[in-house]
């Protein structure tokens, strides 16, 4: 299996079960802090394997549009 798929499927997964622990603990009566801060550690971390892999508008414009000198 290629890295790059089983990254995509890993933060998928985290996103998802931190989002699912962070709803049930927030409708549940009796409070899990320990599953709430899983989730909530799930949840980032997911978010940041996801976003480590976006590229910015400004590196992608930076690339397209060679710098010039300011001597010009």
């Amino acid at each position: 299996m290629d890295f790059n798929i089983l990254k995509k499927v890993a933060s998928l997964l985290l996103v998802v079960s931190g989002s699912i622990a962070l709803i049930f603990e927030i409708a549940s009566t009796t409070k899990n802090y320990y599953l709430q801060s899983l989730g909530i550690v799930a949840l980032m971390l997911g978010l940041y394997l996801v976003n480590s892999k976006l590229t910015s508008t400004s590196e992608k414009e930076a690339s397209r549009n060679p710098k010039h000198d300011s001597n010009d």
